[in-house]
């Protein structure tokens, strides 16, 4: 008999020879585990000065032997998911470690958006209209509610898309025969599945997003609707509470409704 080690896994040939000459041959195949490797999840982006700035990160890692254990910097955070709550822009970097001790890391930034305005930084930047507003915390809902948004105009958080376009910057609609989008939500309040009237749409893709009264975006949810009017049923699968739904259409148009999703 004898003992191997240092074997990279391929298959091997073992062959014994006795005093006699006489001679056996056996294979043996080497293995070795997948490597672990570790997906920090997409970017994210919070605002910072109106509603919580911390977000939720979650790792995912596939491979690797036994418990897999993480590591997050800056902040020096354990476990898969973790909260982070930056005041400026940050990237955070996992490290996925399995009981080989064989690790694998990923990245994730998380964007601030600051909101912060006024002499004492005591009042929130809103786009309305495609100006820049600075107006008191107790106003914000109000403008969220018909479809402005926080922050400074022309925003793209993430690159996500158009999320914090100005209201109707794509199309002049005094100067042309095409109509304003229209929406509308039944039932309201709702469980979890809603129907979402669109009109005067103009065919191609969309974005809704679910906020909450904070004006953080909960979900972005696209969609492909057709020419004039369209009914889309959505399942918003939420935790009770209010919420704003805000359509942002092909043609830069933007709307935002009311929503009460109970038990």
């Amino acid at each position: 008999g004898g003992t191997f080690s240092g074997l990279t896994a391929q298959t091997y040939t073992f062959t014994a020879t006795d005093e006699n000459g006489c001679t056996t041959t056996t294979t043996a195949q080497v293995t070795q585990p997948t490597a672990v490797s570790v997906n920090a999840g997409n970017c994210q982006f919070v605002y910072y000065g109106y509603g919580s700035n911390c977000a939720t990160l979650t790792a995912a890692a596939s491979g690797g032997t036994g418990n897999v254990t993480y590591q997050w910097n800056p902040g020096n955070l354990s476990g898969s998911s973790v909260q982070v709550c930056p005041t400026v822009t940050t990237t955070y970097t996992v490290t996925a470690k399995d009981q080989n001790n064989c690790i694998s890391s990923s990245t994730v930034k998380v964007e601030v958006i600051d909101v912060r305005c006024g002499n004492k930084n005591d009042k929130v930047s809103i786009c309305h209209n495609g100006n820049v507003l600075c107006v008191a915390a107790n106003a914000v809902s109000a403008h969220l509610a018909h479809g402005d948004n926080l922050g400074t105009c022309g925003i793209i958080p993430c690159q996500m898309g158009n999320i914090a376009m100005p209201f109707n910057t794509g199309t002049n609609i005094a100067h042309t025969e095409k109509r304003e989008m229209d929406m509308s939500i039944y039932p309201n309040p709702a469980q979890n599945t809603v129907n979402l009237n669109l009109d005067n749409m103009t065919e191609g893709n969309i974005n809704i997003h679910i906020l909450d009264m904070t004006g953080k975006i909960v979900r972005n949810i696209p969609q492909t609707v057709a020419q004039g009017y369209n009914v889309l049923v959505l399942d918003m699968a939420l935790p009770t509470g209010l919420y704003f739904v805000k359509v942002l259409s092909s043609d830069k148009q933007s709307m935002a409704r009311k929503l009460q999703i109970i038990e």
